[in-house]
């Protein structure tokens, strides 16, 4: 089967779609609708023309049930990597530095609008520099990923705060896949990090005393606290509470 989409789109455009749609079905067969219709939503946003991205949605909406999503995957391409630069292009590597380090800086501080803007004003500068042409590519692939990378990260965060730590790998691995230096993958870590420690304590028996319980033990060290509206009756606060509550 040959590209199931637009074909006059840049081949590593196409690649990332293919990738994308792959990972959108594997998601739907594992039973994360979500995760899915996020995908295949990012794939009609790059190419309107990839129908098989609006009938995986057409599929999910009509609840099929998971066994069924792969036969869609059936016959298609595997995603090309782009061929390395001709020797004639290699040979002017490092010939615009200046333009690769305010390219870089630019990259580095997600500036990507600015970025493409510039590289399309010096479009014969960047045509003649792999190190340039790199740069503009990475930060075209960023600047179109962004709205996917940001609803994944999203849906991660919704998931941390509903408990389900399962689905968390999986968001994480699909924007890594898209932007390995979006910030808010080092959030979601530490938030993922900061949830899996409170369940092994949760796990290991720690006592976490209860709000009238800790009421008890400030007024009875005569520490002073913030009131609460009462959540159980009350109770006397054993000095054991009390000595890891204080």
């Amino acid at each position: 089967m040959s590209y199931p989409g637009n074909p006059s789109l840049a081949e590593d455009v196409r690649a990332r779609i293919l990738t994308t749609f792959r990972q959108s079905v594997e998601a739907a067969a594992r039973g994360n609708r979500q995760e899915a219709l996020l995908g295949s939503d990012f794939i009609l946003r790059l190419d309107a023309d990839f129908e098989l991205a609006r009938t995986l949605q057409q599929m999910l909406a009509a609840g099929e049930p998971a066994a069924s999503y792969r036969a869609l995957l059936e016959g298609l391409p595997v995603g090309r990597t782009p061929p390395p630069p001709a020797p004639q292009l290699a040979s002017l590597a490092g010939s615009s530095p200046g333009l690769v380090a305010s390219f870089a800086r630019l990259l580095e501080a997600r500036r990507f609008g600015d970025l493409l803007s510039a590289a399309q004003a010096q479009a014969a500068a960047v045509a003649g520099d792999p190190k340039v042409r790199e740069l503009v590519e990475t930060a075209q692939s960023r600047y179109e990923a962004e709205p996917f990378v940001r609803e994944l990260l999203d849906h991660a965060r919704r998931a941390l705060g509903s408990g389900h730590l399962d689905e968390i790998d999986g968001l994480l691995e699909k924007a890594r896949s898209l932007d390995p230096t979006h910030p808010g993958l080092a959030e979601i870590d530490r938030l993922r990090s900061s949830a899996s420690a409170s369940a092994a304590g949760s796990a290991n028996g720690t006592i976490s005393p209860a709000p009238e319980a800790s009421r008890s033990c400030a007024y009875q060290y005569g520490v002073e606290m913030t009131p609460q509206p009462a959540a159980i009756p009350n109770v006397s606060a054993p000095d054991e509470i009390c000595s890891r509550w204080l």
